[in-house]
């Protein structure tokens, strides 16, 4: 389970440490299993805080000098 206070940086972090482990190879087979797990519930937690802030993400339009509108994200518009 993930601690929901847990940033994603720190998540990151910590998946990339299960990566490296997981590539060396000197793990048990329990190990590597417990070792995934903890990784794919990692991923899924950093995935989500990054739709989390995608979906924050405003564009402002400037409309005139006096009048400014912001619109939702929109990835890959121009």
């Amino acid at each position: 389970m993930i601690d929901q206070q847990m940033t994603y940086e720190a998540a990151k972090q910590e998946l990339s440490s299960i990566v490296s482990r997981l590539q060396a190879g000197n793990l048990t087979l329990d190990e590597s299993i417990t070792l995934f797990t903890r990784g794919k519930q990692l991923s899924k937690f950093c995935l989500d805080k990054l739709n989390e802030t995608e979906a924050k993400i405003t564009k402002v339009i400037s409309l005139s000098e006096d009048n400014i509108a912001e619109e939702n994200f929109i990835p890959n518009e121009q």
